[in-house]
C-alpha cells in the first residue's frame, strides 16, 4: 500500500497514525521536536513529587474519544473536586455573581441575529457603570478561559458555552495527558509507523497523489498523501512553502483565532500558605481573582501543588518576558492572596516551571477560539486538497468541545476515515 505521511505527533496526528495504521496503511510521522505529544507536556522530575503537566491538564467533561482512549489504554482518571472561590479587592468569598451575569449576557446573545466580536457586542449591549461588572466578567472569562482576544472572538461562539454546568464533571488523568499520547505512540508503532524525530519540514512540492517533502536538514521524505497537523498559528504563519501555492487555505486558517496562555507551576515544600489568610479555602480547587496573574488552582492529591494561569492578549503581550520577571509577577499576585511579604513566599518555594506556548517555535499559541469567519474557515481546511493534501488539529474541529485535546483527538481520527473511504 502507498505512504501516507503525517506531519507532527501531537494527538491528533497520532491519533490519525494509529487509525490508518490499524487500517494496513503504510505510515509516517514526522516530527519536529525529539518527542511526541506536541502541546501535551507532561513532565515527571525529580525536582518535583509530583508529575506536571506544562500543556493540556484537564479533561473538560464527558468527552467521549479521550475517556473511551484511556479506558482502552487502562489508563486511570479522576474527578476533580473542591470548592470554587473568588478574590475581589482583596476579600475571599464565594459568592456567584458571574452565573447571574453570564444569564443576563446569554438572554441578550439569544437575540442577536448577526454575528459580531465579544468586544462590540458588550460595547453595543451592556454600556455604562451599571454593567461594569458584567462587562469585566465576560471579558476575564473570554480571555481567560479561551485565551481568546475579544477584539476578535466571535460572540456566536459563546453561545454553546456554559461555564456553570454543573453536571459537567471534569477529570485528571493519572500520569498526565502523555500517558493517553504515549498509548497511541506505542500502538503506532506495534502497527509498523515509522517516526523521525527533530525534523522540521519546511517545503511541500505536491501534484496529485505526489508529495515531496523538505525538512530544514534538507532530508527528503516522499508520499502518496500527506496529513498535516501544524498547531493554526503556525499554518497562519506559512511555516510550511507550498509548491503551488494554497492561498484559499492560508486565508481559511488566518480567520481562526489563536489564543495565549501562560502556565505557572509552584510546588512550596508546605501547605504553609494554608496558615495565610487563605486559610479558610480549606477545600479550595479554583480561584478567579482581579490579579495580575487571575486564575489559580489546585489538587486535593497535591496539596502543596499550586497552579496559576494568565489568559488571553496579557499573555501573548508578555510571551517574550523572561521567567525570572513572569516569577516576579506572579510573587506579587501571591503575596495579596497569603498576605505574606514576597520573599517569604520564595523562600518557601521549593520549585517551580513557566510555560509559554506562544513562546515555544513549534507551537505559538496554547489553542484556538473562534473569529467571526472561523466556521466557513474550517469548511475549507477539512476539504481535502486534490485527495493529497490533508489538514487536522484542535483548531479544525467543529463539535463543542473546542481547544481540547478531544478535538484533537476527533479531527485526527476524522481525516483518517476521509482516506479510509477512499481504499
Amino acid at each position: 500500500m502507498k505512504k501516507i505521511i503525517i506531519v507532527g505527533a501531537g494527538a491528533s496526528g497520532l491519533m490519525a497514525g494509529y487509525k490508518l495504521s490499524k487500517q494496513g496503511f503504510n505510515i509516517e510521522i514526522i516530527e519536529a521536536q525529539d518527542r511526541i505529544g506536541g502541546r501535551i507536556k507532561s513532565k515527571n522530575t525529580n525536582s518535583f513529587p509530583y508529575f506536571l503537566e506544562l500543556g493540556a491538564e484537564f479533561v473538560h467533561g464527558n468527552l467521549p474519544t479521550t475517556l473511551q482512549l484511556l479506558d482502552e489504554a487502562k489508563v486511570p482518571y479522576y474527578k476533580t473536586e473542591g470548592e470554587i472561590w473568588n478574590y475581589e479587592e482583596g476579600v475571599f468569598n464565594q459568592d456567584d455573581n458571574f452565573s447571574e451575569y453570564f444569564e443576563v449576557f446569554h438572554e441578550k446573545l439569544s437575540q442577536l441575529t448577526e454575528d459580531c466580536s465579544v468586544y462590540e457586542f458588550l460595547e453595543n449591549n451592556f454600556k455604562g457603570e451599571k454593567h461594569s461588572q458584567l462587562r469585566k466578567s465576560i471579558l476575564n472569562f473570554v480571555q481567560g478561559y479561551d485565551g481568546a482576544d475579544p477584539n476578535e472572538m466571535s460572540v456566536f461562539s459563546l453561545r454553546e458555552e456554559n461555564p456553570d454546568n454543573e453536571e459537567e464533571d471534569e477529570y485528571t488523568i493519572e500520569g498526565g495527558y502523555s500517558s493517553l499520547t504515549e498509548y497511541l505512540y506505542l500502538k503506532c508503532r506495534e502497527n509498523g509507523v515509522n517516526f523521525h524525530f527533530s525534523e522540521i519540514i519546511t517545503r511541500a512540492n505536491w501534484k496529485k497523489n505526489e508529495v515531496f517533502l523538505t525538512s530544514k536538514s534538507n532530508k527528503e521524505y516522499k508520499a502518496e498523501k500527506v496529513i498535516f497537523t501544524l498547531p493554526i498559528a503556525l499554518l497562519q504563519q506559512e511555516s510550511i512553502e507550498f509548491k503551488p501555492q494554497i492561498p484559499e487555505y492560508i486565508s481559511a486558517a488566518n480567520e481562526i483565532g489563536s489564543g495565549h496562555a501562560i502556565k505557572f507551576i509552584f510546588q512550596f515544600n508546605s501547605e504553609f500558605f494554608k496558615t495565610s489568610k487563605m486559610s479558610k479555602l480549606e477545600d479550595l480547587h479554583l480561584l478567579l481573582s482581579d490579579e495580575e496573574i487571575p486564575t489559580w488552582w489546585m489538587h486535593k492529591t497535591k496539596p502543596t501543588l499550586l497552579t496559576g494561569w494568565l489568559g488571553g492578549p496579557k499573555a501573548f503581550e508578555l510571551r517574550n518576558s523572561s521567567k525570572e520577571e513572569l516569577l516576579n509577577r506572579s510573587l506579587k499576585t501571591l503575596h495579596h492572596f497569603f498576605d505574606l511579604p514576597e520573599n517569604i513566599i520564595f523562600e518557601n518555594l521549593e520549585n517551580w516551571e513557566i510555560s509559554v506556548p506562544s513562546a515555544d517555535p513549534f507551537a505559538k499559541c496554547a489553542y484556538s477560539y473562534d473569529k467571526i469567519n472561523s466556521e466557513e474557515a474550517r469548511a475549507v481546511l477539512n476539504t481535502p486538497i486534490e485527495q493529497t493534501l490533508y489538514f487536522a488539529g484542535e483548531a479544525l474541529y467543529t463539535g463543542d468541545a473546542t481547544g481540547t485535546v478531544e478535538a484533537a483527538l476527533i479531527t485526527g481520527e476524522n481525516t483518517a476515515k476521509k482516506i479510509i473511504q477512499l481504499k
